[in-house]
Order: C-alpha cells, then sequence, then structure tokens
C-alpha cells in the first residue's frame, strides 16, 4: 500500500483512511475517538516548566503555581490530540 507524502505530516484520520480493512479502520476511528477531553482552567497561579516542593513550609502560592503549571501542561497536550485529529473537541 502506497502512502501519500510523509506520515509524520499526516493526521491520525488520514493515516487511518489508508487501512485497506474497513472493520479495522472502524474500530481505530472508534478507539481514538472515544470522546472529546475538554481544557482545565486554573484561575490563579502562575505556570512554568517547573512543579515545586511543597516542602514543610507550605505556602498557597506554591500550590496554585504548580495547579496553574500542570493544567497549562495538560492544556498543551488536549490542543495536540485536536491538531492531530485525535481529539473530538
Amino acid at each position: 500500500m502506497s502512502t501519500v507524502g510523509n506520515a509524520s505530516d499526516l493526521s491520525v484520520q488520514q493515516i487511518i483512511n489508508q487501512i485497506p480493512c474497513q472493520f479495522t479502520r472502524r474500530a481505530l476511528q472508534q478507539m481514538f475517538r472515544q470522546g472529546s477531553i475538554t481544557s482545565l482552567t486554573a484561575a490563579t497561579g502562575t505556570a512554568s516548566d517547573t512543579i515545586l516542593d511543597v516542602g514543610a513550609a507550605f505556602t498557597q502560592t506554591v500550590i496554585n503555581d504548580n495547579i496553574k503549571s500542570l493544567a497549562d501542561k495538560i492544556n498543551s497536550v488536549i490542543t495536540n490530540l485536536n491538531r492531530n485529529g485525535i481529539n473530538d473537541d
């Protein structure tokens, strides 16, 4: 089976569409389309690429920053899933 273009340039749906077996195509489409994932909202905190250790000296700022950082990373994953046709959003 020939493919069109470089596989890294294709969405999941485009790759699935090239599979000759309709039953396999349907199974894969169903697997990748189980439901949409919505973005998270973290109202407070400052996002970064580091999750800080809360430690013994607890501060609400550290907790808020950690939650905001995780929410932003999860939203980035959701965006990439949407961009590649894996998520229904």
